[in-house]
């Protein structure tokens, strides 16, 4: 069995951490919660943590706390449920203690593949070993016998960053720039413009951007004013949003970070398009895939190609919308994960627009030629789309 988690769940565990983490007292707090996902081709996947400070004076045992987590979760219907245990007892290592064990042989009975996560900031190092970022997974071998022997659980990180996550932990070493508070700040925002609270998230937004100050970081920058972009587009402040972005573009003129170029000109030609000026918006979405090519970043290039389309479809360009469809599907083939290729298909609706795309087509043989070429881009991903179907 193996554990697979992302770069976000990771980020999420530090930002929380780290912001508990007093450093002019040298003091920071434990935490304890559980680990939620599910399992697949014998793979334990985790999707969301849940976890809060330890509370020595707390009355509630370790069954009532998983029977409020496990309530708390299925209210939510995500599918998901509680894979696992997590701990962390910072500049104590990573070894689990006996009430650790305790809790996860209960667990285990539950579920025999559940595991145990142990974590400590204090043991992340620079390195390019997955065993130096802080934390490790166990199990164990007898549910019934928590003496007996614990089996150390084997992980992978899905589209790891090793670049972001060594800037994550330059920051808890040595402030030189607050990322744990800035991402703090800009999940912060997410969550008010879900609401519908755009003028506070912007406000939070622009707080983020104070801290970064002048200081190029193009992987920071690119998350705090994607965010900010987002809520300008949504509030269909165009001009003021083209103004920023021409700011912004000849900010990184020189260096040109491949991924946050593309991010520039993708905004760019979402803006153009609802400025009715179609023919640079198209173009301005070629140069946002040129970048994301060179990024290797599949799934904007897969939503770039996709956007395109639908602006080609609105022009009954037909045959060029079906093309860049399928430039969309090509580009989620890439994809390492089956999982993730085939959440991005359905998500992007690609199928389902090729399907209806196809039969508007009244050549029979252009119809046929197309969906021969559908299949071909579809069996990579593992399956076969049926003719019949249309």
């Amino acid at each position: 069995m193996k554990v697979i988690l992302n770069t976000y769940i990771y980020q999420k565990l530090l930002n929380i951490i780290d912001f508990s983490y007093d450093k002019l007292n040298d003091k920071i707090d434990n935490f304890e919660g559980f680990l939620f996902g599910n399992i697949e081709n014998n793979n334990l996947n985790i999707f969301d943590v849940k976890i809060n400070i330890i509370d020595l004076n707390s009355e509630l045992d370790f069954n009532l706390k998983f029977a409020i987590a496990e309530e708390e979760l299925y209210s939510r219907e995500s599918g998901y449920y509680i894979v696992g245990i997590f701990r962390s007892y910072n500049k104590n290592g990573l070894t689990p203690n006996p009430g650790d064990l305790l809790d996860l042989s209960i667990l285990q009975n539950i579920n025999p593949n559940s595991i145990l996560m142990i974590f400590d900031i204090f043991q992340i190092k620079f390195s390019n070993n997955f065993n130096d970022l802080g934390f490790k997974f166990y199990k164990l071998e007898d549910p019934n016998n928590i003496e007996g022997p614990i089996i150390e659980i084997p992980y992978e990180i899905i589209d790891f960053d090793q670049n972001f996550i060594f800037k994550m932990i330059n920051q808890l070493k040595t402030q030189q720039i607050p990322y744990a508070k800035i991402y703090s700040l800009i999940n912060q925002a997410k969550i008010n413009i879900q609401i519908g609270e755009f003028d506070s998230a912007l406000n939070i937004l622009l707080d983020a951007r104070n801290l970064v100050g002048d200081r190029k970081d193009p992987d920071v920058v690119e998350k705090i004013e994607t965010t900010i972009f987002e809520i300008l587009y949504r509030l269909r402040n165009y001009s003021k949003l083209l103004l920023d972005l021409e700011i912004l573009k000849k900010k990184y003129e020189k260096e040109k970070p491949n991924n946050l170029m593309g991010e520039i000109f993708l905004i760019f030609a979402r803006v153009l398009i609802q400025m009715k000026k179609r023919e640079q918006g198209l173009i301005a979405f070629d140069e946002a895939i040129r970048y994301f090519e060179l990024s290797k970043n599949w799934k904007k290039i897969a939503f770039s190609y996709l956007l395109k389309g639908l602006v080609l479809l609105s022009n009954t360009e037909f045959e060029k919308c079906l093309l860049s469809f399928f430039q969309a599907l090509s580009a989620t083939s890439n994809l390492r994960n089956d999982q993730e290729r085939n959440e991005l298909v359905n998500k992007l609706n690609l199928e389902k627009n090729l399907k209806e795309l196809v039969r508007t087509i009244p050549n029979k043989s252009k119809q046929t030629k197309y969906l021969n070429l559908l299949n071909e881009i579809s069996e990579k991903h593992g399956y076969k789309i049926v003719l019949s179907d249309f």
